[in-house]
């Protein structure tokens, strides 16, 4: 393990944007063609596997296989909600469910912004 004083900060924050990048890109290719928008919770890690257990259930209810990442040791999950960008309908679908998470997420005295500041799916 290198020392801190040692890291070499711009190369250590691209690898990690190249990886961020590389998830997203690995998520999308579970639909070919889809578009996928991200979502950003965080919860008290006390309510953590009850919000990804609820999560999860709902999104084998509706029918999606959508993929659940994140750095759980804080409490902060995305999903990654994969929609057909000419099926208005698979877009109400990602935008009902989002308002879910959201509230579900409130509800647990969580928060909708997660690390990454309000989320442009938030306001859909």
């Amino acid at each position: 393990m290198p020392r801190l004083a040692s890291l070499n900060v711009p190369s250590l924050m691209y690898r990690l944007l190249v990886l961020y990048c590389l998830r997203r890109y690995a998520g999308l290719g579970l639909q070919p063609g889809a578009k996928g928008l991200p979502t950003d919770v965080c919860v008290p890690i006390s309510r953590l596997s009850e919000c990804i257990l609820e999560t999860q259930k709902d999104i084998k209810e509706i029918g999606a296989g959508w993929p659940i990442v994140g750095h759980v040791g804080d409490g902060n999950f995305h999903v990654l909600c994969l929609f057909d960008p000419e099926s208005d309908s698979e877009l109400e679908k990602v935008k009902s469910f989002n308002a879910r998470l959201v509230r579900r997420a409130l509800a647990m005295g969580g928060t909708c912004t997660g690390e990454h500041g309000m989320c442009p799916l938030t306001a859909l």
